[in-house]
């Protein structure tokens, strides 16, 4: 048997894609040609099979996604219209960019550029991993004066001529040569020399604390307030802006001069394509591109209408852009403005795939109020429909496919879900029954309880069980 066939990785042949008006051109690397693994860059972390990852921003979804997003590749997000949850994904997404000093592209269609600069510039969470960085560096500053009243030296004195007169005389005369009688101690804590490293570390920690800062895999942040000024101006460079509707209003003159908008649409889609492409040229050394794609082909947005293979086009082409680079692609998808047959398809172009869908969706299309009693913690939940595996045949799946999202004042959360034994009443159905003055039947429990039912509101039979 070959060495190949034995192995269980699976080499992604990298290719070269360029969108252009008239089509797509496809050019096939050789081996020699396929790119070395990126150096570290801060905010990276190695993976398994040679691959390296980057945090989401958010540490619950880092879990669910198995470590992080994998570099060179496409995550695509199935968002619903009555909840904002891909909305803050995106923003934890550009947060951790431009806290762990990464280059970030925006596209969006919100009609102009001050809308995206409004939502992914000004209204950025804030960064608590800044904030506690920033009151340790002041810790460590107050205990330097208390480091600094210790004396720096100490020498030990010859011993005093009444002390010599005990020894011999020709001892006498030889112990103030002696070398340990003259010798200078540099370390004022001779008998407890043990903790010598620790006071090395209290002046060596306020220099590290920036290289430790910018080096954290994934930050802490806080929705209720925006991003400091300190961090924005602190990043690498500020997140680059890109809107459709600037686009589409430069090339206006292009529909009358071709006759019809198929043109304009795909000239559009093929200025993101160049703009990405562009920016990954000039990227500095040692550094991640993120590239977010916001509520692609929403048509309340200013999106172009062009045919779904066009767009599916701009997304493969950006999925292969990104093999073998150190850039992230994360395209949240409105669902509701899509058939399944182009979710489908834009599913097997992405890497990952995810799906929203919050209780207020469902209420409002079920006749419902809401979601099970049993999730009323839970505004909604996250399908894993798809998970990366670069150089595998199998990804590296979690604990389950399914998982709750609930929201505060403060932070997003994604966490599993704990289904209540059946035919076991919860806490709050106790608890408003108690509140409306009713009282429990216990003949008629639902579940896997046999019953032999009876009347009226009373206990139940002897022959309950």
């Amino acid at each position: 048997m070959a060495s190949s066939s034995s192995s269980f990785r699976r080499l992604d042949r990298p290719v070269t894609t360029t969108m252009t008006g008239q089509g797509i051109s496809i050019e096939h690397l050789s081996p020699s040609k396929i790119a070395p693994p990126p150096p570290k860059a801060p905010g990276t972390r190695p993976w398994i099979n040679g691959n390296t990852l980057i945090s989401s921003g958010n540490k619950d979804l880092d879990s669910v996604l198995g470590g992080g997003l994998c570099l060179g590749t496409l995550t695509l997000v199935e968002e619903d219209r009555f909840s904002d949850h891909a909305l803050l994904l995106g923003k934890y997404f550009v947060a951790q960019g431009v806290s762990g000093q990464q280059r970030c592209l925006v596209v969006g269609a919100e009609g102009s550029k001050a809308a995206l600069e409004e939502t992914y510039v000004a209204q950025l969470p804030f960064d608590l991993t800044y904030k506690r960085n920033e009151q340790s560096k002041q810790e460590q500053e107050q205990k330097k004066p208390a480091l600094s009243s210790i004396p720096a030296t100490s020498t030990r004195s010859t011993p005093p001529p009444s002390a010599l007169s005990t020894f011999p005389s020709g001892l006498q005369q030889a112990l103030p040569t002696l070398p340990f009688l003259s010798t200078k101690i540099e370390d004022p804590l001779s008998i407890a020399w043990q903790y010598r490293k620790y006071i090395g570390k209290g002046h060596s920690s306020s220099s590290s604390s920036s290289s430790s800062y910018s080096s954290t895999f994934c930050h802490s942040y806080d929705l209720s307030r925006t991003m400091q000024t300190e961090v924005l101006a602190a990043a690498t460079a500020p997140p680059l802006l890109i809107d459709l509707a600037d686009i589409t209003d430069d090339n206006k003159h292009l529909q009358q001069g071709n006759g019809g908008n198929a043109h304009t649409n795909v000239n559009s889609l093929s200025h993101v394509y160049d703009a990405v492409a562009s920016t990954l040229q000039s990227l500095p050394p040692r550094t991640v591109l993120r590239v977010l794609l916001k509520s692609f082909l929403a048509k309340t947005s200013a999106w172009p209408t062009a045919s779904p293979g066009h767009a599916l086009l701009l997304l493969h082409s950006l999925q292969q852009l990104a093999r073998g680079q150190p850039m992230v692609v994360l395209v949240t998808l409105p669902s509701c403005h899509l058939s399944r047959r182009q979710l489908r398809l834009f599913s097997r172009v992405a890497d990952t795939v995810l799906e929203l869908s919050s209780f207020a969706a469902r209420g409002r299309e079920g006749g419902r109020e809401g979601g099970p009693r049993e999730f009323e913690a839970f505004a909604g939940l996250l399908y894993v429909k798809g998970l990366q595996h670069i150089n595998a045949l199998a990804p590296v799946r979690g604990t389950s496919n399914k998982w709750g999202v609930r929201r505060d004042r403060r932070k997003l959360y994604i966490e599993p879900l704990h289904l209540p034994p059946e035919g076991v009443r919860t806490l709050t159905e106790d608890v408003e029954e108690k509140k409306g003055g009713r009282k429990r039947n216990r003949g008629k429990v639902p579940g896997m309880m046999c019953a032999t039912g009876g009347g009226g509101d009373g206990g139940g039979s002897s022959l309950d069980f």
